[in-house]
């Protein structure tokens, strides 16, 4: 969709077919090349004071958040969380020849900061923006006409560690609903939407890419939550085997989980029951398969990770967090696993840093043909094409 600050288009509504933006043009499958002028996030830093944390403006990201992707745009909607109390929306159109981040809201100012809240105070207005907060898994792009309004926004599914918070809020007060509209750039009052039923937290948190629906598992319980986008409401996806039966699906705590669009499953790679696992849940049904034989290069225990369904070519990307920074293919059909990419320790520009996390900041682009990767701050966003 084509979004307009003021009077100016700042996000192409598309990617004609068969053109890709002139940074993609010379790019080949199967290999990270960075995108120019987008380390640093194209330059920009907090315009609010006093900077509490990083004074590059770092911690909008390196502390444990993630992106939203809302078709070929990626968004920061007010990531931060503990000492960043900026809640600023940033976003960088990947569409453009020439893609740089861009701040849409400026955020509030210091004095509007309330710790431990899931909004700022009110301007003189009434209005109020959503706090700054750790995003992990959180962050996800609605588009138009998904929506019951109709209006396409970014929405977080938020959890804990928002500003001031020094431990876990999630089980207190539950995953909670905020979202940002793109029509006039501005959040919805505190309450649009109902936060998830259950209280747990770190939770796995994955969309289908067709309804723009979102699933929600973290708990160690026998359903996955789903927030309906088009009526705004959540239910259940009850799944088999239940407890105690091994075969049943486990908590994926801190664990990334996928929408397989092509089998119309989740799935979620993860260690939590010891060695490695590969949960797979039927949408239709609940039933849920588990897969523990792998063939070839089977990847470590990481959490924090980032998992990709590659349409293109129906295979799994599995980006190994917490230190263990390696692109691995896992098979969406025989569970062969290659290892495809290893990235360099930090310090280097194209190391991931700070809290050794990647979350959604390993996302697949259907119009950009490939994922886009963005380990850190300093780093430039990387492309990894699945496709000529």
């Amino acid at each position: 969709m084509a979004i307009i600050k003021g009077d100016t288009l700042v996000a192409a509504a598309s990617v004609s077919s068969g053109q890709y933006p002139a940074w993609r043009q010379p790019m080949v499958p199967n290999t990270f090349s960075p995108i120019p002028n987008t380390e640093n996030m194209s330059g920009y830093k907090w315009t609010k004071t006093p900077i509490l944390g990083p004074a590059d403006g770092s911690g909008i990201i390196d502390g444990w958040s993630s992106l939203a992707r809302l078709d070929n745009t990626w968004w920061a909607p007010a990531t931060g969380g503990h000492g960043e109390w900026q809640n600023a929306v940033v976003m960088i159109d990947l569409a453009a020849d020439q893609p740089a981040w861009q701040e849409l809201d400026p955020g509030d100012d210091f004095f509007r900061a309330i710790t431990n809240s899931p909004y700022y105070a009110p301007d003189d207005t009434g209005y109020r923006r959503a706090t700054s907060t750790h995003s992990y898994y959180s962050a996800w792009g609605v588009r138009t006409g998904k929506t019951p309004d109709g209006l396409a926004r970014i929405m977080r599914v938020t959890d804990h560690a928002r500003y001031g918070d020094g431990g876990f809020v999630g089980p207190f007060n539950g995953p909670e609903v905020s979202s940002f509209r793109l029509t006039d750039l501005k959040w919805d009052v505190p309450g649009r939407w109902p936060d998830c039923p259950h209280k747990y937290f770190w939770g796995a948190t994955c969309q289908d890419p067709d309804t723009d629906d979102i699933y929600y598992h973290s708990g160690d319980y026998d359903f996955i939550d789903k927030f309906t986008v088009s009526t705004g409401t959540w239910s259940l996806l009850n799944t088999t085997p239940v407890y105690p039966d091994p075969g049943r699906v486990v908590a994926w705590v801190d664990h990334a989980s996928l929408f397989d669009k092509l089998h119309q499953r989740i799935a979620s790679f993860h260690y939590m029951t010891g060695s490695p696992r590969l949960d797979l849940v039927d949408v239709a049904t609940g039933a849920v398969t588990i897969i523990t034989s792998f063939i070839g290069a089977i990847p470590p225990a990481a959490s924090s990770g980032a998992f990709v369904h590659d349409v293109d070519n129906d295979r799994y990307l599995l980006m190994k967090g917490t230190q263990l920074h390696a692109l691995e293919q896992v098979s969406s059909t025989t569970w062969a696993c290659t290892l495809l990419y290893t990235f360099p320790a930090f310090p280097p520009t194209t190391a991931v840093g700070g809290d050794g996390s990647w979350f959604t900041r390993f996302t697949y682009f259907p119009d950009l043909g490939g994922c886009a990767a963005w380990p850190h701050y300093a780093s430039p966003i990387l492309f990894f094409p699945t496709r000529a």
